[in-house]
């Protein structure tokens, strides 16, 4: 506190101020700490010694940008500098200085600084002053300054992290806390969420549409608002009640993801055939958020493009990530953290600094017959759409003859239905507050409660009611069942070395990806075709040996100990070495009728 009231000074020269106010002896520090307060409003206007005569802090502007006085200490001419930031769209991003900008169309974006981009923003917002003193003649003049030193750069970036205020997040959509509080004012920076709120398009301007975010409706009007927002989908193929709720779970999910606390599962928009309508329903998520059309964004094949992928998507600040066309099973591990991540930790690419970015996006993909492996069996919500005709896309007779123009010309009026509903269910003492009664899990345990427990409130039910049919789709199962199985059957209680295990299943060479098989004899066959297939492509993409073992060990080590079909992976290591360690299957016999599984 003493630091930003004296303009930082530092603190020799505080120290130096307020030894020469009290006495002209030397005093320890704790002595002059009780009189602090007194001589508080004196400090704040010392100036720098040297620069007497030019003022300490900005004053006044000069062609609408404001003047910052240079000062040898690069202290005091940094903080003057970080003042001026702090009156302007500079945040601390991830721990780095960011600046909103407005793109095409009001859109607005989070671009983050160097050294070399923040000299080009210097020059938007400050006019650089300095006082130049004539030796012979004493006369002192004013010039513009424009600093050359990079150290100024650096000492602004690494300190704005500290004195800036933290941005998570760009959102387009007025700002709803779990207090029941709504920010509608355009351009608005709420502390609390630390979101930016920065509409493409205006919403809610109207007093009397701010007068109903103010009222509470009563459940029965929720209900009604809620059936008016699926008058626009009911005509889509939905599978059962589960994909209908889980669906306006999503909906739900764009205007309270920013501030719901905890984390956000991963939305499967899954068809049986195409030309059912999946496409529409993923671009009426953006259309509704965004107010235009979100884009999309393949799925990577490798794990290690997914990462580079997460991290740039993350660094934009998006607020929704949609996969598009999936073909390729979702198994990505990097994806699958990031979903349970408030803040995604990467290495910037190209350097050795890591970067830091707020995770706030709806993550959701589409496709026919979505596959998903790993860990996605708990980290996802389905919302499948089936039909029996041959030709589904050539259905007529909608109710809703032009989707795409009747939510695009409705957007406002649903999103302030979602508002009005959602505020309803906030403005319930929290102890009377119905909650969803299906856990997606323990990370999602806030998300799961609070979404069901709004659809519960207007009638809605079904909501992850399906999760079966989710782990049916997981194929990772029964994929290392079936390897499991054949180890088994090859080495029964074995045990053996990680080199075995590679040499059994390649001959003992590197496996070649674009032939699918190993170059070198002595495998043992069949064994390779049973491993599964997000682990053969990852060891696909890897050409050395020890690299491959290493590769393998690490997904042998997610199912240690796991039971897949009465097989159990087994592992004891030896000096902390999986390379070194033994590797064995345990069998465990189907229990006789009238006993027990064993645990």
């Amino acid at each position: 506190m003493l630091l930003a009231q004296v303009n930082n000074l530092t603190l020799l020269t505080i120290r130096r101020k307020l030894e020469a106010k009290f006495t002209a002896r030397r005093l320890r520090w704790s002595e002059v700490k009780t009189g602090i307060a007194d001589v508080l409003a004196e400090l704040n206007t010392i100036k720098p010694e040297g620069m007497e005569d030019t003022p300490s802090v900005p004053s006044g502007t000069e062609d609408g940008k404001v003047i910052v006085w240079y000062d040898k200490h690069i202290d005091v001419f940094g903080g003057r500098i970080v003042e001026v930031l702090k009156d302007n769209p500079f945040y601390s991003f991830g721990g780095v200085l960011a600046e909103i900008q407005p793109t095409h169309h009001n859109h607005y974006e989070i671009h983050t600084h160097n050294a070399t981009t923040l000299k080009a923003a210097f020059h938007d917002f400050i006019r650089f002053k300095s006082q130049i003193t004539n030796e012979q003649t004493g006369k002192t003049k004013i010039v513009d300054y424009t600093p050359e030193r990079d150290d100024i750069y650096q000492y602004v970036l690494h300190r704005t992290t500290r004195y800036l205020p933290v941005l998570d997040g760009i959102v387009d959509i007025p700002i709803l806390k779990m207090t029941g509080e709504v920010i509608i004012d355009p351009h608005t920076y709420d502390e609390d969420t630390k979101l930016f709120y920065a509409p493409s398009v205006p919403l809610f301007e109207k007093e009397d549409t701010k007068e109903q975010l103010l009222r509470m409706i009563s459940q029965d009007q929720a209900k009604r608002y809620i059936e008016s927002v699926w008058r626009f989908f009911r005509e889509f193929p939905f599978e059962d009640d589960a994909s209908k709720a889980n669906y306006l779970g999503l909906l739900l999910s764009l205007i309270l993801r920013p501030t719901i606390p905890g984390h956000c599962p991963l939305f499967l928009i899954d068809a049986s055939t195409r030309g059912i309508g999946k496409g529409l329903l993923a671009w009426a998520v953006g259309q509704i958020r965004l107010g235009r059309t979100a884009g999309s964004t393949p799925l990577p094949r490798e794990d290690e493009e997914m990462r580079k992928k997460i991290g740039s998507i993350l660094a934009e600040g998006q607020p929704l990530v949609h996969f598009d066309e999936v073909q390729t099973k979702i198994y990505h591990s990097s994806l699958a953290q990031v979903l349970t991540e408030d803040v995604w930790r990467d290495r910037v690419l190209g350097s050795s600094s890591m970067m830091a970015y707020p995770n706030k996006a709806v993550w959701f993909a589409s496709g026919n017959n979505i596959q998903i492996g790993g860990d996605f069996d708990r980290r996802s919500v389905l919302i499948r759409l089936v039909s029996d005709e041959e030709r589904p896309e050539k259905r007529t007779g909608f109710e809703i003859p032009d989707f795409p123009t009747a939510i695009a010309k409705m957007r406002e009026s649903i999103l302030l239905r979602l508002y009005l509903i959602t505020l309803s269910w906030l403005r319930i003492p929290e102890e009377d507050r119905p909650y969803g009664q299906q856990n997606l899990g323990a990370t999602f345990t806030n998300w799961s409660g609070i979404i069901g427990g709004i659809l519960r409130y207007v009638g809605i039910d079904g909501f992850l009611e399906n999760q079966d049919k989710i782990y049916a789709k997981d194929e990772t199962t029964l994929d290392w069942a079936s390897f499991l199985a054949f180890w088994w059957k090859i080495n029964q209680n074995q045990r053996k070395k990680m080199k075995d295990i590679h040499a059994q299943l390649f001959g003992g060479s590197s496996y070649n990806a674009e032939a699918k098989l190993s170059i070198a004899g002595g495998r043992t066959p069949g064994f390779l075709d049973t491993l599964p297939e997000f682990v053969l492509t990852e060891l696909g993409s890897i050409r050395r040996e020890a690299e491959q073992k290493k590769c393998l060990a690490r997904h042998l080590l997610k199912i240690e100990d796991r039971n897949f079909g009465g097989c159990i992976l087994r592992k004891k290591t030896y000096d902390n070495s999986n390379e070194s360690a033994d590797w064995w299957i345990e069998k465990k016999n189907e229990p006789q009728q009238g006993q027990t599984g064993t645990k």
